[in-house]
């Protein structure tokens, strides 16, 4: 299987609508909080140092930063 590697650094206040439809995303939070809403349920869950969450081809989600 192939990856890759990215350091995103996300601004406060940043709220994002976001699509993977080809492949499968992996995300490690290092610093801040942010918000990561299922656009298909409404689910939202609040993420922050230290945790991950996976997204893949039928999961569109809105991110939201909550701080830097």
């Amino acid at each position: 299987m192939g990856f890759s590697y990215n350091d995103n650094r996300v601004q406060k206040g940043s709220d994002t609508d976001l699509w993977y439809k080809h492949h499968w995303e992996a995300n490690h939070i290092l610093s801040g909080r942010f918000r990561v809403t299922d656009l298909t349920s409404g689910e939202s869950h609040e993420l922050g140092p230290g945790m991950a969450y996976n997204v893949g081809p039928k999961d569109r989600h809105r991110l939201q930063a909550l701080t830097d």
